[in-house]
């Protein structure tokens, strides 16, 4: 897909490791922009149940496709309290 790297870059900072996860063009197409790919990509990888401010719990910042306009560039996604 243009405008898409279909990667996921995923940082540890507790571990201090990165590491890059595909992301399946099926899932790009259905899930467009920061927001709605965030939220398709967080119950799959994290734990729902977990505390907000614990370390498993992720900060995910994301991209959306009105990059390079007027409109926000990225969104951050979290799970709140």
């Amino acid at each position: 897909m243009n405008g898409y790297a279909g990667k996921f870059l995923e940082v540890d900072l507790t571990k201090g490791i990165c590491s890059s996860l595909t992301i399946e063009e099926a899932k790009l197409k259905k899930f467009i922009g920061g927001s709605c790919l965030a939220a398709s990509l967080y119950p799959e990888k994290y734990k729902l149940q977990a505390d907000p401010l614990a370390p498993e719990s992720p900060l995910m910042v994301m991209y959306g496709p009105m990059v390079g306009s007027r409109f926000p560039r990225y969104i951050a996604f979290c799970r709140s309290g």
